[in-house]
């Protein structure tokens, strides 16, 4: 059976589609949406570009509540003239964090707008199920527990643990009340979305933060060193379909990932954990990676979504952890765009010394086929 992911062009963010099964008769699974300024010329392109009959998705993920993994997705869902359908819907809300019990409600004072986008989406999910498959409860980590979907697909929750969802909790209750509402109020974000008329965030939440490209000297390592709240709590999945596995770590800790990772090999009683692709966490950060993460994973093929807007991404260490100088056979690193902070790669003298080979995408879109 053929599996292709799709990286599609999404900026700084994550917008994927999975499709698997036979020729007029696939599957798919989307992950994320990207910002809200590339939804027209990304996500909804390729949708549209499926035809009407393809556009059945099993399930839809919205991995946290980050603008350049959640803003298109509250596009998509307001999108009622592409006539998409979804069987289910993974994403973890405010009833979900709500549940999550043992953080102080104190304010965090992080003034963060992702809550804020977690409230809108949930509010556009509040007339369907979704979750169904925790019964509407969080989806977190079980490693005991195959997921199936149609077609054959297995899925495995990696992250996050209740222990992130606490922590979003805090983060959440004190961002929405700043904006002047309580958390779950859906009369409240109703309000607001029929007075937008859709939601669309303000061009300034996406001005590029480009700083300076000089030279700065050495910098401490930044590797596994994430630890913001949205990103702790991101869903991140193993996939597999006969026997094909793609490992999905939208933000995910390296120490949430790590720990899921040692899980599963102690449950396979194997020493690494076999995957085909695996899609980086953060867009190739050195912040969600570690060389205990990778020490753990038996992979050759490792995909980045950015464009390097915002923050710069991937971090060159990220990339250099990957590499295997003067092997046989060196992993390969696919880029959906090639741009100021992945050019380098596209030096053969460069690919050498990291490493790695690199390939690219055609102006952000990429596809991946197993």
């Amino acid at each position: 059976m053929t599996v292709t992911l799709d990286v599609l062009p999404a900026a700084h963010g994550d917008a994927l589609v999975i499709t698997y099964g036979p020729a007029g008769a696939e599957h798919r699974i989307l992950v994320d949406g990207g910002p809200a300024p590339t939804y027209v010329g990304g996500l909804r392109s390729h949708l549209a570009g499926l035809g009407a009959a393809a556009r059945h998705f099993e399930l839809a993920i919205v991995t946290h509540i980050d603008a350049d993994h959640i803003d298109g997705s509250l596009i998509l869902f307001q999108d009622h003239d592409l006539g998409l359908e979804i069987d289910d819907v993974w994403f973890n809300g405010w009833p979900q964090v709500a549940a999550a019990e043992g953080a102080a409600d104190a304010p965090s004072g992080d003034g963060e707008r992702g809550p804020l986008q977690g409230e809108f989406l949930t509010q556009l999910l509040s007339n369907r199920a979704w979750n169904t498959i925790a019964a509407g409860k969080a989806v977190t980590r079980d490693l005991d527990r195959h997921i199936d979907l149609p077609g054959g697909a297995q899925l495995t929750v990696l992250s996050p643990t209740p222990v992130e969802l606490d922590l979003l909790r805090r983060e959440w209750r004190a961002t929405v009340t700043k904006a002047g509402f309580a958390p779950g109020d859906g009369t409240a974000i109703a309000a607001r979305l029929q007075q937008r008329g859709r939601y669309d965030p303000p061009d300034e939440a996406f001005a590029v933060e480009r700083g300076e490209t000089g030279e700065r000297g050495p910098a401490p390592s930044k590797l596994g060193r994430d630890r913001a709240v949205a990103n702790g709590s991101s869903i991140a999945v193993l996939l597999e379909i006969e026997g094909k596995r793609i490992l999905l770590g939208g933000d995910a800790h390296s120490r949430v990932m790590v720990d899921a990772l040692t899980g599963l090999t102690e449950r396979f009683g194997t020493s690494t954990v076999n995957v085909d692709v695996f899609k980086l966490a953060h867009h190739g950060s050195a912040g969600n990676i570690t060389r205990e993460l990778l020490d753990l994973l038996r992979c050759d093929r490792f995909v980045v979504s950015t464009n390097g807007d915002h923050f710069r991404h991937p971090d060159a260490e990220a990339i250099e952890l990957l590499g295997r100088p003067g092997a046989a056979t060196l992993p390969t690193v696919y880029f959906n765009y090639l741009s100021k902070t992945t050019h380098r790669w596209a030096d053969a003298a460069e690919q050498q010394r990291t490493g790695i080979q690199a390939v690219y995408g055609d102006d952000g879109h990429l596809t991946v086929t197993i």
